[in-house]
């Protein structure tokens, strides 16, 4: 089982934004913090910087790619000193309806590509966590981001159809992207250390994908260290060490991730969820997803077909529209706003 491949998709991403920007010095935007998108920019012509508040930060040339893997607040500027104009202010003056954001004082000029990944869910990832905060891939001999425009573009346009397949599509893309994005970074030495370190380390891959391949097994902090080829304690104190959890509650973390999952398939009862990922009785499932999630698995899966169905609804809807749009303009009957623009 490919690790980092199964975390990707249990993040369950979608694309939430896509866009090209054109900036020119002096420029400073201070975007926001949200723990729930992973942001990234690729560098085009020109030179900018990317800053925490911290104070830690990195200048991006064409190729370059910044990611901040749990949303964290920073500043894109042209350069280190400037202060940021809050985003939403950005957007509201520059009139910006989608597609390239225009800004900045005229001088020197700097073109990005900027994505956004959205979680599902508010429950982040252990292992994402492992993440420095900010992290900038520079191009390398023989190594290349080229590829990821071109799927932020794909993106964006899937994002825009309503129909649940291509929120699949979307679901999927962005979950590739991620993925290649994990490898990169799990690769290099010095950009992730903590998930380098775990992506190396023989035993505790063996129980992480025990975990995996089997949320619902009888799982003991015995049983994952005789899994793992270490002693209970040896290895309770490396797998702290390594993901900032206890196994147990990252076997429980996966756990609910899973029944998120399972849950949206209207065929399986509570209870059999409950099962496959190792709750014998349907109380206690009740209980410790409620607890994970806020709310009971019944109520979560009655939110998540309701969310469904009223996507298909809006799409449906679209559809009519157009259709009898359409049969009007066979009939030659024609909509008050259309005969204006054919007598102009």
């Amino acid at each position: 089982m490919d690790l980092l491949a199964d975390i990707a998709s249990g993040l369950e991403l979608r694309s939430s934004l896509y866009l090209r920007a054109e900036l020119s010095a002096p420029f400073a935007v201070a975007v926001p913090e949200d723990r729930l998108r992973i942001r990234l920019y690729v560098a085009g012509p020109g030179r900018s910087w990317v800053g925490m508040p911290s104070g830690e930060g990195a200048f991006i040339e064409s190729g370059d790619v910044i990611l901040t893997p749990y949303g964290s607040a920073h500043i894109l500027a042209s350069e280190p000193t400037q202060q940021g104009v809050p985003l939403a202010d950005v957007l509201r003056s520059s009139s910006f309806k989608g597609g390239i954001l225009r800004h900045g004082g005229g001088g020197r000029q700097v073109a990005l590509v900027c994505g956004q990944l959205e979680f599902d869910e508010t429950m982040v990832h252990p292992l994402v966590e492992l993440l420095p905060p900010l992290i900038h891939l520079g191009v390398r001999a023989g190594s290349s981001f080229a590829w990821i425009p071109p799927l932020l573009e794909a993106l964006e346009s899937e994002s825009r159809m309503a129909e649940a397949s291509h929120r699949a599509v979307t679901q999927r893309i962005s979950e590739i992207l991620f993925l290649h994005l994990l490898r990169v970074i799990a690769a290099r030495e010095g950009v992730a250390p903590g998930l380098l370190a775990l992506t190396r380390d023989l035993q505790l891959g063996r129980a992480l994908r025990s975990i995996h391949a089997d949320p619902g097994g009888d799982w003991s902090l015995d049983r994952l260290a005789s899994v793992a080829g270490a002693s209970r304690s040896a290895f309770s104190e490396r797998f702290r060490e390594r993901t900032g959890v206890t196994p147990m509650r990252y076997l429980a973390d996966w756990r609910m991730r899973s029944a998120r999952r399972l849950l949206a398939d209207p065929a399986l009862s509570v209870s059999e969820v409950g099962r496959r990922v190792g709750y014998a009785s349907e109380a206690a499932f009740n209980r410790v997803f409620r607890a994970a999630v806020g709310q009971p698995p019944g109520r979560y899966r009655r939110t998540l077909l309701a969310r469904s169905a009223q996507q298909l609804c809006h799409q449906n809807g679209q559809e009519i529209a157009t259709g009898a749009r359409s049969l009007r303009l066979q009939a030659g009957i024609y909509p008050a706003n259309d005969l204006k623009e054919e007598r102009r």
